[in-house]
């Protein structure tokens, strides 16, 4: 089959040496299936429908664990090699820990349809832009997430961590101030470091994921955006790693609990949000918010009291 160019897109499983074929009389021939009595046709017709549905869901279960498993786990399955079976390592990985800012706030406020398309929202941009970048979404915390990018990849992270918050901005612009989706703000950390990989759970429930001091110094600086105005903010480690074209400004050495400190921690100047001022507006938003929707409840019971 394979030394026959009439065959192509086959995928050879395996090979084994033949030295005489059993059915020589035997060949192919193309066959016009607009000469073919329907008798013929029909089987053909069949098989051909059930191989196309076969392939289509196949595409579909593809397209499925693409949405719920990271890459690294596919190709592993691709390869024919159980997750179970790699053994935890350590990597050198680039962390990226972002979350929604006072987003807990409107979980009272707002209807759970508009929360959870608002959460969608923020989900499906930040893992657009992480993977447009290189990186790997690794998990959904909350109304946060934890993505990584091979060490050297540091500048990725920047600019996957910059296309999220242009990209949100643009999404509050753009929403009515009664939807949750006005007020999606978002904080960034980011550092690099070792890093272990690899299988944690037990046989009820496993989760393939990465842990470390960087993993967890990430998400400890991305809560400092709130204290600093700023809301890309990144390690020295990450500063020794990227090109002097960055514009940063330094932040001190801000105590980083049960952490060891290594340096001074940066953030981008020119993507500076008041996180302070979110806070106040936020609180403003809801309760304005709740005066409209005391209103028009108001109108409703007066209507139909009338």
């Amino acid at each position: 089959i394979s030394i026959d160019d009439r065959h192509y897109d086959v995928q050879k499983i395996s090979q084994e040496a033949i030295t005489e074929r059993q059915y020589p009389q035997w060949g192919m021939k193309h066959v016009d299936l607009d000469d073919v009595s329907l008798a013929v046709l029909q089987p053909i017709k069949e098989i051909l429908k059930n191989v196309v549905g076969n392939a289509e869901k196949l595409e579909h279960t593809q397209h499925i664990l693409d949405s719920y498993l990271q890459p690294s786990l596919i190709r592993t399955f691709q390869n024919g090699v159980s997750p179970e079976q790699t053994p935890s390592h350590m990597v050198d990985k680039t962390i990226l820990f972002s979350d929604l800012v006072s987003f807990g706030k409107l979980t009272t406020h707002f209807e759970h349809t508009d929360l959870i398309d608002a959460l969608n929202t923020y989900f499906r941009i930040a893992t657009e832009s992480v993977r447009k970048f290189g990186g790997v979404v690794n998990k959904f915390i909350g109304d946060g997430l934890l993505a990584y990018f091979d060490g050297k990849d540091t500048e990725d992270a920047l600019h996957a961590s910059i296309e999220i918050y242009r990209r949100l901005a643009e999404v509050r612009e753009n929403a009515p101030l009664d939807k949750p989706h006005s007020y999606l703000f978002a904080g960034f950390g980011i550092d690099r470091g070792n890093v272990i990989e690899g299988n944690l759970g037990s046989e009820l429930k496993r989760d393939y994921t990465i842990i470390g001091d960087a993993v967890n110094r990430a998400a400890r600086i991305e809560k400092l955006s709130r204290l600093h105005s700023h809301a890309i903010i990144f390690t020295n480690t990450i500063k020794e790693s990227i090109s002097d074209d960055w514009d940063y400004i330094s932040l001190g050495q801000p105590e980083l609990k049960s952490l060891d400190q290594r340096g001074d921690i940066f953030a981008l100047r020119n993507e500076r949000v008041k996180y302070p001022v979110v806070a106040e507006y936020i609180n403003k938003a809801i309760a304005e918010h709740i005066k409209r929707m005391n209103a028009k409840s108001e109108l409703i019971t007066k209507k139909n009291y009338e």
